[in-house]
């Protein structure tokens, strides 16, 4: 590959550990709730919709992650709870706004105090739950409990101008992570539920900013990489509860960071790219590029892993994309984008987000590719598909938006693509024949956006 030196580098990177994201990090659960009764913010309802075969069974604490943390959000609840009747083999809690519940959260059965958290809640709202347990050979259902989530964060903090449904036949609902990455309320991580509502919020307080944060594969973790354009700094990573956080001052990179499997996680430098997992055990997967002088200085600015194939693909702006086997790259073993594709004037080098899809497809955000029909000088960004079988190109959007810095893409599982504006503030879902579905508008500079069908994994993304 032009513009490698040096092999492969790095420790060797550990298994890691998939207990579930349900039992999240640390910590010690508070209000307690024996046969449905208690007392405080959460309450047992006396099991009036609970069914027979475990009433009086179960003793539960509940509490929100807030109360251990103030910086973790007000709408992660903490359950902890055991049952008379034995240890269970399987288990899962059912919560929602009403009786009729919709959500399950799983159990890690091997979990301390088979701890499992309350994902996605709406701020300041009671929400019911209850425990579905087998244990025996028998099922066994709690009575009904409650808790109440927090506030929303402050408009100071986190703030969405709209959330614009514009078919809701046509659009995949789900959740979607994203970060500011400049201006006053840079550092924050955010996280939307299908209906617009911010979710789950967390400072990181990064003074460049978050340019990508991202959950790993087995739901534990939330990950964030800085915003800054020119300087690798330590990656963050805190517990889906909000809870446990940490740097690793061993791990530094910049732009963009990606689950790959269990607690690993993939990132970008700015010269490199690398993986680590939760233990801070590295290895490096692109040795460090040289570069020549000029402006703008190349730098790498995006990542992808494709599950399907084994495949990296790194963005370095202003030069290439790379593409190479999950156990790392080398002159032999590594492709360019450009190879395959060919020449694109428009394109330039000048992207960064990409996704590597299942079907051997790329798709790519490319700044300044799109021109306007009556101004060729206005400059718009551009959402492509490249068919990396024979580098055709299979499909674009245009949505007259345009980002100079970040934006992204990803296909969705019904064949949607979310399409992110970062200095707009906007984000787009589109169909397969262009049409806009959804608009998100925010008036803060965004990071990497990432949809996601649930907050409890698997993804299957």
């Amino acid at each position: 590959m032009g513009g490698m030196q040096g092999g492969d580098a790095g420790a060797a990177l550990g298994a890691g550990q998939a207990s579930g994201a349900a039992a999240g990090t640390g910590g010690q659960a508070g209000t307690v709730m024996s046969g449905g009764q208690s007392s405080g913010a959460a309450a047992g309802a006396g099991g009036g919709s609970s069914g027979d075969g475990g009433r009086g069974l179960f003793d539960v604490e509940v509490r929100l992650a807030s109360e251990e943390d103030p910086k973790a959000p007000s709408t992660v609840g903490i359950v902890t709870w055991s049952t008379a009747a034995g240890t269970p083999t399987s288990a899962k809690i059912q919560f929602g706004l009403t009786t009729e519940y919709g959500t399950e959260a799983p159990v890690d059965v091997e979990a301390e105090g088979l701890r499992t958290l309350l994902l996605g809640m709406k701020p300041g709202r009671t929400y019911h739950f209850r425990i579905v347990a087998a244990v025996g050979g028998q099922e066994l259902t709690s009575e009904d409990f409650s808790i109440t989530t927090g506030d929303a964060p402050a408009a100071t903090l986190v703030s969405i101008l709209s959330y614009a449904v514009i078919s809701a036949e046509e659009r995949e609902p789900g959740f979607i992570l994203t970060s500011y990455w400049n201006e006053a309320q840079k550092g924050m991580v955010l996280i939307l539920d299908a209906d617009g509502d911010i979710v789950w919020w967390y400072d990181s307080e990064l003074e460049n900013g978050v340019g990508k944060a991202a959950i790993s594969a087995d739901g534990r973790d939330v990950w964030m990489i800085t915003g800054a354009a020119t300087l690798n700094e330590p990656l963050l990573r805190v517990g889906i509860d909000g809870l446990g956080f940490e740097t690793y001052s061993n791990a530094v990179g910049s732009h963009d960071i990606v689950p790959v499997e269990g607690d690993v996680m993939a990132f970008a430098a700015l010269l490199s790219a690398a993986e680590v997992d939760r233990s801070g055990q590295t290895r490096t997967i692109l040795p460090p590029l040289e570069v020549s002088g000029g402006a703008p200085i190349p730098h790498c600015n995006a990542i992808a892993y494709g599950r399907a194939s084994g495949t990296y693909a790194v963005s370095n702006r202003g030069a290439d994309v790379y593409l190479f086997p999950q156990s790392g790259a080398t002159p032999e073993n590594t492709l360019l984008l450009s190879d395959i594709v060919g020449s694109i004037p428009g394109w330039d080098g000048i992207q960064h987000g990409i996704e590597l899809l299942s079907n051997n497809h790329l798709l790519m955000f490319a700044n300044q590719e799109g021109a306007s029909e009556t101004d060729p000088n206005q400059r718009f960004s551009t959402a492509i598909e490249f068919d990396l079988a024979d580098g055709t190109e299979v499909w674009r959007y245009e949505g007259n938006e345009l980002s100079t810095n970040y934006g992204g893409v990803q296909r969705l599982p019904g064949g949607n693509t979310l399409v992110t504006y970062s200095n707009a503030g906007v984000i787009h879902e589109v169909t397969r024949d262009q049409r806009k579905v959804l608009e998100v508008t925010t008036n803060e500079y965004l990071g990497y956006a990432t949809w996601l069908p649930s907050l409890y994994p698997p993804f299957s993304l």
